[in-house]
Formats: structure tokens, C-alpha cells, sequence
């Protein structure tokens, strides 16, 4: 299918709509290995004029993007991605919806297993900007909702220096 893309509500619309269909037809014939993968590579297919590109992932999305796909999205389109921040584990009622109970106490009041997982966070964090600063790729992280607004702004102005330097 080839849509002409437009700047009106009814041609986004269209464009989602399609995608939703297509992405149950991939669910049918078999499992999603990275959903985040297959929308970069339909959104590859169907941009034909220069856009801004805005992904919203969480941690995992983010660590498991394929580089080569960033490379040939970033060709043609300006990337900024939004890193959602994941719900911590040491929050005091924290819910592990697989097993449909809240964690123990012991595990979420262990400082020492906290500092650990934020240092993992981190480091993840750092890698995955410098793996998109090559492509010109901007990436913020956004931890809470009073974040949201002033993270953005910081994303287009470090998105703004990196293209305009």
C-alpha cells in the first residue's frame, strides 16, 4: 500500500490504521521479536519526504532497537527518542504483575540491590546515547510527569545543536 502523507488528522489516521492492520497480520503468521524494530521498518517503507521522527520507548525498546535500522531511518528524517523511564522496584507497594502479588519488603528495601540497578540503568542509558550520538539522534529520559514538558524542550535543543553545530 503507498499513502500519499499529509499533514491532517484523517491521512494520520489512515496511516495508523493501516499499520494496526498490517502489524495483526504479522501477529497471525507468528510472534513480534521487537515491535519497536517493526515500526521503524514501516515507517521506512511509507516516509517519502523528510520528517521528524519521535520514538517513545521504555528501557528495553530502547536497548533492543537495531542500529541498522536507526542508520537508514536517520538518512532521510530527523530521530528523537523519548526514553520512558520504567517503574522502579524499590518503590514500597511495588506489583509484579506476572505473578499477580506485590514484592517482598526484603527485596524492595535493599539499598545496596537499588544502587545496583541504578547503576545498571545508567550505564545502559550512556551507552545507548553514545550508540545514537553517531547518527545524530537525540534521546532524553523522562522519569516522572512533572518531567515531561522541560524534557522535551531539552530534547529539541540538544536535537537543534546536534544538526545545526
Amino acid at each position: 500500500k503507498f499513502f500519499p502523507l499529509k499533514q491532517s488528522l484523517f491521512s494520520i489516521e489512515n496511516f495508523l490504521t493501516c499499520y494496526e492492520e498490517d502489524l495483526k497480520k504479522v501477529k497471525i503468521r507468528g510472534k513480534i521479536k521487537n515491535p519497536l524494530n517493526e515500526s521503524i521498518k514501516y515507517i521506512n517503507n511509507y516516509l517519502n519526504k523528510k520528517s521528524m521522527v519521535f520514538l517513545i520507548t521504555d528501557m528495553q525498546g530502547l536497548d533492543t532497537l537495531d542500529e541498522d535500522l536507526i542508520k537508514f531511518l536517520t538518512y532521510r528524517n530527523d530521530v528523537m527518542i523519548i526514553q520512558v523511564e520504567d517503574v522502579s522496584l524499590f518503590e514500597k507497594k511495588s506489583y509484579d504483575i506476572s505473578n499477580r502479588k506485590y514484592f517482598s519488603p526484603m527485596f524492595t528495601k535493599n539499598r545496596r540491590l537499588r544502587k545496583i540497578n541504578d547503576r545498571i540503568k545508567e550505564e545502559i542509558y550512556q551507552e545507548n546515547i553514545d550508540k545514537f550520538k553517531k547518527y545524530r539522534v537525540s534521546l532524553v529520559k523522562i522519569d516522572c510527569l512533572e518531567d515531561v514538558v522541560p524534557r522535551i524542550i531539552e530534547l529539541l535543543k540538544i536535537h537543534n545543536e546536534m544538526i545545526y553545530k
